[in-house]
This record gives structure tokens, sequence and C-alpha cells, in this order.
């Protein structure tokens, strides 16, 4: 059964749509890294390090959901794409009914495994503390309940970002992540200590499966979402999925697995030390997310079409947004490192955590870069190479994890993240460019490299001049309001963006404004 366009939302990759999804994901995403910028230092203070790695550790746990979706969320991103294109209500629905039967089982069986396990991981595998672990098996106890929830809640949340409405996705995120960091506070300062803590982050996961829920049949009207299993969306599904899987599961053992590492070679409270600087530094991937949520539905609606020319541009535009946003990250982040830290946790912790801050800035915002040609791989159909540097990426780091922790402590575990991303991630790039999307590397390096390295210089000649002098917390924000200021004077000054990216940026902030104009009267 085929159905008109007219039924579905219609195609959204124009430069405007696919800006306005990018500015809803990134509002959406910083303002979760600014609620975890300000959560941590009260969490880590009022539960103590040995507690706080804890709950790193089953954050990991709840985190495993990013690859034990075997891959169907993104399937179910590119086929509602596909179908949205088409105007296929009854396609789009076999597939999102057979994904939902299918992650409803793998939720179950991974809740189950967590259950079985964690008390034994407490037990036997991790070195927590005798007076810990009672309040550590209820947390993994917890987290169960917590994972099966989050493996449903992916496949409405992929049906929100499939139909590219990112301002959807984004406010919900907001009022979630917001919810999300007020109950964990309060958790923790009302004496609840790591029990509450984790109980609290759990029920978050339901509230935000039932608003998803929600959302999603709002813009599917016509849709069924019942569960349901049909042969043929399984085959399409896993089609794709079984890649997708294959890079996700290779990107936890390599992002993911490091905590998991120390915690076996090292006391607990070493794991804090690495987990506070580190989540920090995986929040770089909330700029190349943001750009990707957006980007991936786009670009196989342009592949589908053969619009090769629009899908080129549309790459250049998102490695290169990305670039200068890592570019900037990069130099702040290493550059005032312990100063972050002392000012944030405490001058304790970044004595012993800031190299460590300041290599895993270098490690996840060169990562970051690999994101938008890793979509582009798969957006293109060569799902199969990502998946097989991916599996190469995590041998690598797992390997040098293993060699590096025992001997350096978690130091080596930032070190390895920075070693097999130059090691591998270069190559897969140069794959990329030169093999999948045809464009001349000469053409990559000036149209997306070459005039934002020349920013990021001139921003490290301002850093290396002030970094030594940063006294206090207001000589800090000082030096960052002036730097971020630098930084896009520096853009403009050195023409990173052309005229197309400039008129596009000018018709949101025309938008925006007018919005806000009507919102007043």
């Amino acid at each position: 059964m085929t159905t008109s366009p007219d039924a579905l939302p219609q195609p959204g990759a124009n430069p405007r749509r696919i800006a306005n999804n990018v500015l809803y994901s990134a509002l959406g995403r910083a303002w979760s890294a600014l609620l975890l910028f300000i959560t941590i230092p009260i969490v880590v203070h009022s539960i103590g390090t040995s507690a706080y790695g804890v709950y790193a550790l089953v954050s990991v746990v709840l985190g495993y959901v990013a690859f034990l979706d075997f891959g169907l969320t993104a399937a179910v991103v590119r086929s509602v794409s596909k179908y949205r294109v088409a105007g296929d209500l009854h396609g789009m629905g076999q597939v999102i009914g057979t994904a939902i039967t299918l992650l409803t089982i793998l939720g179950l069986l991974g809740a189950t495994c967590i259950v079985m396990l964690g008390p034994w991981a407490v037990r036997s595998s991790l070195h927590i503390p005798p007076n810990l672990r009672s309040d550590a098996s209820f947390a993994f106890q917890t987290a169960a309940l917590g994972f099966g929830c989050n493996m449903l809640l992916v496949v409405f949340a992929g049906i929100v970002q499939g139909l590219q409405r990112l301002d959807i996705f984004a406010s919900r995120t907001v009022v979630l992540s917001t919810f999300t960091s007020v109950a964990q506070v309060a958790a923790v300062t009302l004496g609840g200590g790591l029990r509450w803590l984790v109980l609290a982050t759990v029920i978050v996961s339901v509230l935000s499966f039932v608003i998803f829920v929600v959302a999603a049949r709002r813009l599917l009207p016509g849709v069924s979402l019942r569960p349901r299993f049909d042969p043929k969306a399984i085959r399409e599904l896993a089609d794709f999925a079984v890649f997708r899987f294959i890079n996700q599961a290779s990107g936890q053992v390599t992002f993911q697995l490091d905590p998991i590492i120390i915690g076996i070679f090292q006391p607990v409270a070493t794991v804090a030390f690495y987990a506070v600087p580190l989540s920090v530094t995986q929040k770089f991937h909330v700029v190349e997310d943001s750009v990707a949520s957006a980007y991936f539905p786009a670009a196989v609606e342009l592949h589908s079409r053969s619009e090769i020319e629009r899908l080129n541009r549309l790459y250049l535009t998102a490695i290169k947004l990305v670039f200068v946003a890592m570019a900037f990250l990069i130099v702040i982040c290493a550059g005032y490192a312990h100063a972050i830290l002392s000012a944030w946790v405490g001058p304790d912790i970044a004595d012993h955590a800031s190299g460590i801050f300041a290599l895993l800035a270098i490690g996840y915002g060169l990562s970051a870069l690999i994101g938008i040609p890793s979509q582009a791989a798969d957006a293109t159909g060569h799902q199969r190479w990502t998946a097989a540097f991916a599996v190469g990426s995590a041998v690598i780091q797992l390997g040098l994890a293993l060699i590096l922790v025992p001997r350096l402590g978690p130091i080596g575990a930032a070190a390895a993240l920075v070693i097999n991303v130059v090691a591998q991630g270069s190559i897969f790039v140069w794959l990329v460019h030169h093999r999948f999307l045809k464009i001349p590397l000469l053409v990559v390096a000036m149209r997306t490299f070459t005039r934002p390295s020349l920013a990021a210089l001139s921003l490290v000649i301002f850093v290396l001049m002030t970094r030594n002098q940063v006294g206090s917390v207001g000589a800090l924000l000082l030096d960052l309001i002036v730097a971020s200021l630098l930084f896009v004077s520096f853009t403009f000054l050195f023409r990173v963006w052309n005229h197309q990216e400039l008129a596009v940026a000018d018709q949101i902030r025309r938008a925006v404004w007018n919005s806000r104009r009507i919102r007043r009267v």
C-alpha cells in the first residue's frame, strides 16, 4: 500500500531545514552538556569519588543501549527517511512495528543479563570498597530497568529523527535533561546517596520513553506503531543494521570500555579521575551528533534522488562546521585544562586529571571529525567499510589500553585514544573522500580545513599568552569569553564561511527574530 507523499511530512533536504535541524539539535544537546557541567561537581562532592566511580560504571552499562540495539535505531532512521520520500505509510509501519518487536526482545534479554551479572561483577571483578558493595549491587539491579526502557525509547526517538523533526527532539531533550539534573541533585543533596542517584536516572528514562511515544504518534497519526513481525521488514532492517551494529559495538569498545579497564587494574577512585574529564570531552560529540543527526537523513534523501552535487556540498559544509567547533574546543580545553578542572571540581581532582583532560580533549576532538565521514559512508551504502574500520579502531584501542593502563594509570587510556584516532582515522577519512564521495583532497582541504586552521592557530597564540595568568574563576571566565569572541572574529577574518552558508545563517536569524516579535505581540 502506497499513499500520496502529501500524507507524510514533506522532504526536508533543503539548506534552511537542515540548518534549522542542526541548530535545534545543537541547542538541545548543548543545554544537556551545560546541565551536566553543573551537576557533576555537586554529585561528586556529595557522594564521594568512589561512589561516583561506581555511578560512572553504571552509566556505561546504560550507555550500552547505543550498540546492543544491534544497529536497529539507525536502520529505523534510514528507513523512515526513505519511506517518507516515497510516501509509503504501510511500509513505514511495517518497519517500525518490526523494530519495536525486536528491540523489546533485546531489552528483556539485556535487562536479565544485567540483573544476573551485576552482583557478580561487584563482588569479583571490580575494586569496590566493602562499604559500597551493597549500594553498587542495587545500582546495577536498578540499571537493568533503565536499560530495558532505553532500548524501546531509541525506536521512537529514531522516528522523530527520521522525519527530520529535530525541533521536537530538541525540545523534549531540554525538558528531560533539565528534569534529570534536578532529580539527581535533589537525590544526593537529600542524602539518598548512590541508590537515589541511580533511581532518579532510571525514572527519567521511563518518563523519556512515554514522552517520545506520544511524539511519534502525533507525527504519524496514520501509521500503526503496534509491534509486529514482518520478514521483509526484518531483511530491510538487517541489511543496514548489522553493519551499523558492528560500528556501534566497536565504538563502545573504543569510547566506553576504558573506565572498566581502569576499574579492573586501578583503585575505583582513579575511575573518577578519568570519568570527570571524560564526561566533558565526550560532550565534544554533541557538536558532531547535532550535525550528524540532521545530515544523515538528509544525505539518505539526496542519495536516493541521485543529487550528487548537493550531497557533496552538504558534506563539505557539515564537516567544516564540525572542524571549526572541534578546533576551538581542543585549543581551549587542552590549553586551560588545569584551570577549568580547578574551577569546576576543585584543585585536588585537577592535579590528578588535568593531563588526562588535555589528552582526552585532543582524542575526542579528532574522533568527532571522523563522525561525518562515517555518516557519509553509511548514507551512500558503504556501511561495510565503516564497520570494518570501526572494528580496527576497537582492536587498536583495547590493545593499547590493556598495555598502557597497568603501566601509566588512567592517563594511559587517554594516550591510547589519541594514538588510535590518528592511526586509523586519517586513513578512513581519506577513503571516504577518495572512493565514496569522489571529492579531490585538495578541494576538501581548501574548502573545509585550511581557513579554519588559520583561525585555530591564531587562538593558540592567545591561549599560550594567557594560560599561566589564570588565577581565579573570574579570570578564567573572562579568558574564555574573550577567546570565544576572538575565535568567531578569526573565522570571519579568514573567510571561513562561504556566501551560501552566511545566507542560510541570516535566514535562520531573521526567522528566530520574527518569531520572537510575534510572541511579544
